[in-house]
């Protein structure tokens, strides 16, 4: 019972260093042989006892109780019972050891190299629900009377549909059981209970909070039809979140609405709002985008515009002074930076001319002195001034999109508003600067900083003479939808805190993205970053070539750890962009810091089913891999780029468990109309993650996606963006 209690909590993925995992995996072997030995001792002693019991001579067989004469081992048949159930519970934990061996096994080990096995790490195979239906059926009966949340965890580590039923169907008859087990939830709550109304629902009421995004999941009126009780738990655990993670989940909950005939989740926001004003500004932008109206007055969405505008006048309403001034200030401000764009149109065939009126506008926008505000895309930048001369009007075929620089410092005093002080921002802080903030008399940007220039490979550098700010480029657009870079980005994130969550080494960039209206967005500048577009219009040559320009020699330790940068950054966009099937990803969609890292930008064709050309389905490879990203790793033959196969295989696995959460991201922003939302998204989305197969056969997968990458499409796609819209690439 204490080895099946240590099953008993979710199988993470391991930290450490191959050394202490390669130890770690010999010990479990070790451990998982002796019990199997002892196993075979209890099976002869239970055999001998059979015998016994059934008259027969069991003293000929080379029985543990061969020695005793019939009278001192008669009491032992009693026991009998008791030792059945100790075989059951031995055979459930030699499956659970088995399946530990092979996961830590998989994870030490993921492209089988031979100086790295353990021996013996085969020695334990799984059977397969498939196969052994009737095995299955009684180790989950096993798992229930032994520890009923350890059967919950059977069906994490063992998918197999079987085994969910059958958990399924045990909960619902015994979930008193489980009152204090969050991650039972999802087996609680199913279609079939739901439309049942299972009287199991009725202890939501006082069931343990589960995780934020299992909670917002419960809201999605796509899978689960909305029920009353449902409703009201999932918004007991989003009342206990904080408010950053209440802005991450905005734009699902936003969705729900549209399944809310009680007012439940349109009470809560309410609320949110009224204690959070950064809640309620981000509340108002993203409701903004579904409030547009035709020429007849009618909202384009029938159904999300009456609610958006209900809950808006409501928000707007609950507002103290000080919350009203506060979104007055942030409103206006940002609402004039973003109508620059309209002014600018009449101007497109005369860029000098346009330039300078950009740099008017821009003169009229002023940092009031005390005035609270914050960069719209990331409440941890609060605005302290404007860099005027940095604007740059960009290429958009029928708008006038806009990069504006601004001087920002990071805080999370916005935060607190009635909260108490949450922790540091987590979020990337390269370019920034320790030290003592401006005084009072410098609290936003002088005049004389509007002379300067600021190329857009720059924009998150330090602000001259201001240690503590820094300069953030944003680009206002109007005229294009970023509620898909939005979603994208979400995922990015959560893949990028799961990463750092377990400490695999591999790095991405998710860069901020708000809408604020219909068909308009506010998009952070990728900070010290240039576009491989923009390397190969300046040097015609190939990335290692560039690398060595820049970093040094081959041999030299800059260079090194540049490439490391390199390869850590491609293995996690590289699962990124195929869990996502991220396409569209010539050169001027991919950046590269100055420390090496590759990032990826512009998430406008995502899911698979949508692509530039018609949805062409163009660029077939499972992510963008060329030759010269090969070459700048050694070669596909090299340590470095095994390092990279081990890299995509170890953070495929890692994010794998997150499956049910990014499909529930996507479900819930089905009605939106985005591009991406085509039949059979969401069952490709789910396929991708692999969730049927075992870890073993997952890291054999996602090694072959790898070699897959590989292909012509990708070139021939460069080539094409490179004659249609000279997008420079190396050949």
């Amino acid at each position: 019972n204490g080895l099946l209690t240590w099953f008993v909590s979710h199988s993470a993925w391991f930290r450490g260093d191959d050394e202490g995992n390669h130890e770690a995996l010999a010990q479990l072997i070790e451990f998982a042989r002796a019990l199997q030995s002892d196993g075979d001792v209890l099976t002869q002693l239970v055999s001998a006892l059979e015998e016994m019991q059934g008259g027969e001579d069991a003293t000929t067989s080379a029985s543990v109780v061969s020695e005793f004469d019939a009278a001192d081992a008669a009491p032992l048949v009693d026991c009998l019972p008791l030792l059945y159930s100790l075989q059951d519970r031995r055979h459930l934990a030699l499956v659970l050891l088995a399946s530990e061996i092979e996961r830590l096994a998989t994870w030490t080990n993921p492209l089988h190299m031979p100086g790295r096995a353990v021996a013996g790490a085969n020695e334990f195979p799984i059977p397969s629900p498939a196969d052994a239906p009737k095995l299955w059926k009684e180790l989950v009966e096993v798992a229930w009377t032994t520890l009923p949340r350890l059967a919950v965890q059977l069906t994490k580590r063992f998918p197999a549909a079987l085994i969910r039923r059958q958990v399924e169907a045990l909960v619902r008859a015994n979930a008193a059981a489980l009152i204090d087990v969050p991650e039972a939830i999802p087996l609680l709550v199913t279609e079939a209970s739901v439309r049942a109304n299972a009287p199991a629902l009725r202890l939501l009421v006082s069931w343990a909070p589960c995780e934020a995004a299992t909670a917002v999941a419960l809201l999605s009126w796509k899978s689960v039809p909305p029920h009353n009780l449902v409703v009201q738990y999932a918004l007991r655990v989003l009342r206990g979140l904080p408010v950053r993670d209440v802005i991450f989940f905005i734009p699902q909950l936003v969705q729900a609405l549209r399944a809310d005939p009680h007012g439940y989740i349109a009470q809560f926001l309410a609320a949110s709002a009224a204690k959070s004003s950064i809640v309620a500004h981000q509340l108002l932008w993203n409701m903004k985008t579904y409030q547009e109206k035709n020429d007849d007055g009618e909202f384009l969405d029938g159904l999300l515009g009456p609610l958006c505008t209900r809950l808006e006048e409501t928000i707007l309403g609950n507002f103290t002074a000080e919350q009203e001034q506060f979104y007055h200030d942030e409103w206006s401000f940002f609402e004039a930076v973003t109508q620059i764009s309209g002014v600018l149109v009449p101007l497109k065939s005369k860029p000098e001319e346009q330039r300078q009126k950009l740099y008017d506008e821009l003169d009229k926008i002023v940092v009031g002195e005390g005035q609270k505000l914050y960069l719209p895309s990331d409440v941890t930048q609060l605005v302290r001034g404007v860099k005027y001369r940095s604007g740059v009007c960009l290429k958009s075929a029928e708008k006038v999109p806009i990069l504006i620089t601004f001087a920002v410092e990071e805080s999370d005093e916005l935060f607190n508003e009635g909260h108490e002080s949450e922790s540091e921002s987590d979020d990337d802080d390269d370019g920034d600067v320790g030290g003592q903030g401006w005084g009072e008399s410098s609290s936003q940007a002088s005049a004389s900083d509007r002379g300067e220039s600021l190329a857009l490979s720059g924009a998150g550098g330090t602000a001259g003479g201001a240690p503590s700010l820094r300069w953030q480029g944003c680009i206002f657009k109007v005229g294009d939808d970023v509620r898909q870079d939005m979603l994208a980005l979400q995922v990015i994130k959560l893949f990028d805190a799961q990463f750092k969550r377990i400490g695999l080494p591999v790095y991405l960039y998710p860069y901020n993205v708000v809408a604020t209206g219909p068909g308009s967005g506010v998009i952070e500048v990728v900070a010290n970053a240039k576009s491989r577009d923009e390397l190969g219009r300046a040097n015609d040559m190939p990335l290692k070539e560039y690398f060595i320009s820049r970093y040094g020699p081959e041999d030299s330790a800059d260079f090194a750890a540049a490439r490391h940068e390199f390869i850590a950054s491609t293995a996690g966009y590289s699962v990124a962009c195929y869990l996502l099937r991220l396409v569209d990803r010539h050169s001027g969609n991919i950046m590269l810091l100055g420390s090496g890292q590759m990032v990826h930008i512009d998430f406008g064709f995502i899911g698979g089913l949508s692509s530039p050309g018609g949805d062409l389905g163009f660029e077939r490879a499972p992510f963008k891999m060329t030759n010269e990203m090969a070459e700048l790793m050694g070669g596909k033959n090299s340590e470095h780029f095994a390092l990279f196969r081990e890299l995509v295989v170890k953070a495929y696995l890692a994010v794998r468990p997150l499956a049910p959460t990014v499909v529930a991201l996507f479900e819930l922003l089905s009605e939106t109309g985005l591009l991406c939302f085509k039949p059979g998204l969401l069952p490709l989305l789910l396929d991708r993650f692999k969730p049927h197969l075992s870890e073993a056969q997952a890291a054999a997968y996602a090694s072959k996606l790898v070699d897959d990458s590989f292909d012509i499409t990708t070139y021939l796609y460069d080539k094409l963006q490179n004659i249609q819209n000279g997008i420079a690439f190396y050949k």
